[in-house]
């Protein structure tokens, strides 16, 4: 399997995964931010698709953090009761640990690359896994304790990139 059918599948796995996530919560906030996650997963394997057939792959300027802020304050209106039941931290965390590993796998193959264009797009894309992983670390920092993050609403963790 070459570099890019292991991107690829990795995309595809992550966009499936948001997209179930979405589908098991009941706050329609935390519903729209993995939809959106799922969404940027499927763009991203798109450019690796390009990448592969020789394409010029393109990946547009990312908005996640400004949209999550958005669906932040729709779940914060919503009330932190109805953001998820008790099983659902622990997917959080496996999706973080998603986020991570892909983290690694674009730099290490940013660095394995021989063409630069191909470098600066796994390196772009290892740039977007570092913004989901705080999108996913806040989602679980509110269900973890959402009295606390509602002292401290502007996203304290998260840098703007």
């Amino acid at each position: 399997m070459n570099i890019f059918e292991q991107a690829i599948g990795l995309k595809q796995e992550k966009e499936e995964y948001y997209r179930g996530l979405s589908k098991k919560c009941s706050s329609r906030g935390v519903r729209k931010l993995f939809s959106m996650l799922a969404d940027e997963e499927a763009a991203h394997r798109k450019a690796i698709e390009d990448l592969a057939a020789k394409i010029p792959a393109h990946l547009a300027q990312s908005t996640v953090l400004a949209d999550a802020k958005i669906a932040f304050k729709e779940i914060i209106a919503e009330g932190f009761g109805s953001v998820c039941d008790a099983k659902q931290p622990e997917l959080y965390r496996k999706a973080l640990a998603y986020e991570e590993r892909a983290e690694k796998f674009y730099l290490q193959k940013a660095q394995e690359s021989q063409e630069e264009y191909q470098k600066g797009i796994f390196k772009r894309i290892a740039e977007e896994e570092t913004k989901h992983r705080a999108v996913l670390q806040s989602v679980l920092d509110i269900v973890q304790r959402p009295e606390r993050w509602l002292e401290n609403a502007e996203w304290y963790h998260v840098e703007d990139y």
